[in-house]
């Protein structure tokens, strides 16, 4: 079976190293969550690695959001109803693994495609307004704190 990891790239960078280090770290999940359904892993194991995901994702846009708040990013509503989807996916793959449905390698690729599209537009939109205005050491000691 062909893999379809995701690999960090430069071009994902959004220059806020606290960022970055937390968008690879969704980038390690969804390859372990890849790597486990290629394998035909046991349901109990993806489960973990979908809860893993979820987990992790949800602290994530939490801090995100709480500093475009904070910093007045003015695309707020957009962003966050755009994480809002990406939760909602994730906790359905969850729902139905525990009914025993298997994860799809396609609902892989969708959570690869959707963060790798959502870091290059979306978040680079944030990236480059926290720049604009300065706040880029208001924003490295916000994302410290997760």
């Amino acid at each position: 079976m062909a893999k379809l990891q995701i690999g960090w790239s430069n071009d994902y960078s959004l220059g806020l190293d606290d960022v970055d280090i937390q968008h690879q770290s969704l980038f390690i999940i969804i390859n372990k969550t890849w790597k486990a359904i290629a394998e035909q892993s046991d349901c109990q194991q993806i489960l973990l690695l979908v809860d893993e995901l979820e987990t992790y994702t949800r602290a994530h846009f939490d801090a995100e959001e709480a500093f475009m708040r904070e910093s007045g990013f003015p695309e707020i509503d957009e962003h966050a109803t755009s994480h809002q989807r990406f939760i909602a996916r994730i906790t359905a793959e969850r729902v139905a693994v525990l009914a025993g449905r298997a994860l799809s390698l396609d609902s892989t690729y969708f959570l690869r495609c959707w963060l790798v599209d959502h870091i290059l537009v979306a978040d680079k939109s944030y990236a480059d307004f926290t720049r604009r205005n300065g706040m880029g050491s208001v924003l490295r000691r916000f994302f410290r704190r997760f």
